[in-house]
């Protein structure tokens, strides 16, 4: 187990508890599966050793088979409890990596898979990915905390996985799919990213400048499986804490982007975001496709500095999808027109499927989050980890066949007030973010019951009323600040937890333990242009090919109101 104090391989009480439980299941299955395969007679159990096997008969043959199968199936789920046990016990860790090498042989004929692909899920939480129910599979398939791919297993089981990402692949290179987004994966993770620094939040975020910076303050880290982006140290700037801001260092215009993860960050004053950013805020377009603060649920929205209504029926066509923002919106359905200022009513349109998850309960959700933009539509899809399907695992995705997994759906050319439905979102870059505090987090504080009995007292009289408190420090207290009415951290609730000058509030445990981002990977697909061996951003059969752009210099503009900030912080 690697820790945060403690970079190498330690035992731990864990591992000896499944270590046993594994031997007990491994050592009955050898013995039944070679009495079932005719490796050993009965009379040979005290004593197991191999004898020159008869001919086993078909049925025997079978059922050794079986066996074996969800003999493979129990270990992984034995593995992938240890793994759930140490990640709820050892808060510490940052991740469990499971790797079966090799296994002792279960009679001549049946063997341990040499190597088994994990994908873990959280108990009774989906379906596994793999062969349907009632196949020659079934057995093997059934389980709801794995998909285990046997690299070598006796049944058919491996081959129809690796047969049907063999099809997805065929039909992506017919299609002309390509994966076009340079890093995003393994120890290159950053490598497609520039770190941005700027903070339109008004909170406590201090940025990091590049990986270096970023990795000598343990803000980010690329392994060979997956890449860490979590909160920081209390930063030497007053008032802040570090953290990282990442944005791809290309953008599109056509494509499907995906983003695995097994880990997303929450907590009180905690502001993730993953979203993607047009070119001049907001006529370029804006899609968040995961935003929350506090405790507080995430939606998916869209913004535009132009005019634009989605169809409510074609909105709602898959499934129930209610706009989050027609109250904020002043009872206008989903009008994505945008503007931030002190008396506007229009702050985009947020069709969802209900309900709305929490920040935390999107952590005990890993899973991969995708988005298709085509000449039409947008699509944001939430697919479970143990269901991703082999298309996606095989690196030749069809969202054709993902709807079951959508979320949210913007049809901007069946909507007739929504012109311009090719246009109305600009080339898109994607943009990552741990932020603190600020003008949405800071001024909510009071609204969660979590946080405002969190860090110093809250004093909802002083919030309410705008009274100033005249030694915070002294008394304790605080209140929910609004950076952008005045300058007061602080007698901010919010910044005064997250900072935790006198380290009296236990700040720095709570963070590593549950803010930070553990990514698998994050793709980025695109269609290939006809006559070329370039990748460009096409993401749907059938659309036009269309040139990527290089990510600007500058993705802001002045605010669209006197008084206005950046939407979300998402100046550069």
């Amino acid at each position: 187990l690697k820790t945060e104090q403690q970079q190498q391989a330690r035992p731990h009480p864990l591992l000896a508890r499944a270590g046993a439980a594994m031997s007990v299941t491994m050592g009955t299955a050898a013995m039944a599966a070679g009495v079932l395969a005719g490796h050993w007679s009965s009379s040979q159990l005290a004593r197991p050793r191999p004898r020159a096997p008869p001919t086993p008969s078909a049925a025997a043959a079978s059922a050794a088979a079986g066996l074996h199968a969800a003999v493979a199936r129990l270990l992984v789920e034995q593995v992938l409890r240890l793994r759930l046990d140490v990640l709820r016990e050892e808060p510490r860790v940052r991740a469990v990596q499971v790797r079966v090498l090799a296994g002792r042989p279960l009679g001549r004929r049946a063997q341990v898979p040499r190597s088994l692909e994990l994908q873990g899920a959280v108990p009774g939480r989906g379906r596994a990915a793999g062969p349907r129910a009632g196949g020659p599979c079934a057995a093997a398939g059934r389980s709801a905390v794995v998909s285990a791919v046997a690299a070598d297993a006796p049944a058919a089981c491996a081959g129809s996985s690796a047969r049907a990402r063999a099809r997805a692949r065929a039909r992506a290179r017919a299609a002309g799919v390509v994966h076009a987004q340079l890093g995003g994966e393994g120890e290159e993770f950053f490598n497609g990213f520039q770190f941005l620094t700027g903070d339109g939040n008004h909170g406590a975020s201090n940025f990091m400048s590049s990986y270096q910076e970023a990795k000598e303050a343990k803000v980010a880290e690329a392994f060979g499986s997956h890449a860490i982006i979590r909160a920081g140290s209390k930063s030497s700037v007053p008032f802040k804490r570090d953290t990282a801001k990442i944005a791809t260092s290309k953008s599109w215009k056509h494509f499907l982007a995906v983003m695995k993860y097994s880990h997303v960050p929450y907590g009180c004053g905690v502001w993730p975001a993953f979203y993607t950013l047009g070119q001049g805020w907001p006529m370029g377009g804006e899609m968040d496709i995961l935003e929350y603060v506090n405790d507080q649920g995430s939606m998916t929205s869209f913004h535009i500095g132009k005019q634009c209504k989605l169809d409510p029926k074609q909105v709602n066509k898959y499934r129930p999808m209610p706009d989050s923002n027609q109250f904020a919106n002043n009872g206008s359905l989903y009008n994505c027109l945008t503007q931030y200022c002190a008396t506007c009513t229009s702050l985009g349109c947020a069709p969802n499927v209900m309900p709305l998850y929490t920040g935390q309960q999107w952590a005990n959700r890993p899973g991969a989050f995708a988005m298709e933009r085509t000449a039409r539509f947008a699509k944001i899809f939430f697919i479970p980890e143990g269901e991703l399907p082999a298309d996606l695992t095989g690196n030749a995705p069809d969202p054709e066949a993902w709807d079951k997994w959508l979320i949210s759906y913007y049809p901007f050319a069946d909507s007739p007030e929504c012109p311009e439905p090719d246009d109305v979102m600009g080339p898109q870059q994607f943009i990552l973010s741990i932020a603190f505090c600020g003008d949405w987090a800071s001024k909510v504080w009071g609204q969660s019951q979590t946080c405002s009995t969190t860090g110093p007292t809250y004093n909802s009289t002083a919030t309410e009323e705008k009274q100033k408190i005249p030694d915070p420090e002294g008394t304790g207290q605080c209140r929910a600040v609004d950076p952008l009415a005045e300058f007061a951290p602080k007698e901010d609730c919010c910044t005064q937890f997250i900072t935790d000058e006198k380290g009296k509030y236990g700040t720095d445990s709570v963070l590593g333990s549950s803010a930070f981002f553990n990514i698998s990977w994050f793709r980025v697909y695109t269609k290939r242009a006809e006559g070329s061996g370039a990748g460009v951003p096409v993401a749907r059969r059938g659309a036009p090919a269309v040139q990527a752009v290089p990510v600007p210099t500058v993705v802001g503009v002045g605010p669209a109101c006197p008084g206005a900030s950046w939407p979300h912080g998402r100046a550069a």
